[in-house]
């Protein structure tokens, strides 16, 4: 039985690496995008023992045994940050390092690497998904007419007055994805890093890798199906037999 159980188990968590490997492709052209990575772990062991056998004490322990295997999420999150590749568009920003916008949401502050900034019809510096993005003091920037300049320390210029600081941030610990290309984790000032005006940040995703994955995961996954197929024509037959399997 227990055969089944792990093959079946092992089942489930290929299947979840290939709906990552799928969200990872997805997302291959999404500017700042961090790629996402399952980490296989077995459950923790068990023990076996018998109760009121005949001939042994109750509770005899037997030996211990695994359940099999689960997938823990996990996001790669590269200290030395994403490439970065030109656009030329006043309001979009890249940053070099591994340092992260922050932006306000409906459920809480998150950070970001997808670059792509907007004005929305109050003047409000805006992410495409209607975030709203914080300066240095944790307030919206606010922005009139005329041409942006931002520099590399985060520093928004216009009409030859500075306006705000971007907040860009290092993020440790678990990261949490959000939709929208958002993360949550542990903030702290991210010194190192740059902004660079005109540019976007790259996304994690490599395709070869996760083609090769996708190719493991797929290879995998048939041969565990076929395990559990055949462990349960066994089981059958030692039943029809009388025989504990």
């Amino acid at each position: 039985m227990n055969a089944i159980y792990t093959a079946a188990s092992g089942l489930t968590a290929e299947r979840q690496w290939l709906a990552t490997i799928g969200s990872n492709l997805a997302a291959a052209n999404s500017p700042g995008y961090l790629a996402a990575t399952d980490q296989f772990a077995a459950f923790p062991p068990v023990m076996v023992g018998r109760t009121a056998s005949p001939g042994a004490p109750a509770n005899s322990q037997l030996g211990s045994t695994s359940w099999g295997v689960a997938t823990l999420p996990a996001i790669d999150n590269p200290a030395s940050g994403l490439g970065l590749v030109s656009t030329g568009r006043m309001l979009d920003v890249g940053v070099a390092g591994p340092g992260f916008l922050t932006v306000a949401t409906p459920t809480g502050t998150a950070y970001t690497k997808d670059g792509r900034l907007f004005l929305d019809s109050q003047g409000t510096l805006v992410t495409g998904q209607g975030d709203r993005v914080l300066s240095t003091t944790g307030a919206p920037i606010h922005l009139g007419t005329g041409p942006v300049s931002i520099a590399a320390n985060g520093t928004i210029t216009q009409n030859g007055a500075a306006v705000a600081q971007l907040a860009v941030v290092t993020l440790s610990g678990t990261l949490t994805s959000q939709p929208g290309n958002l993360y949550t984790g542990t903030a702290a000032p991210s010194p190192t890093s740059q902004i660079v005006q005109g540019a976007l940040n790259q996304s994690g995703v490599s395709l070869t890798q996760s083609a090769t994955a996708m190719i493991q995961a797929e290879t995998a996954y048939q041969g565990l199906s076929t395990m559990v197929t055949e462990e349960a024509t066994r089981l059958s037959e030692a039943a029809k037999l009388g025989v504990m399997a």
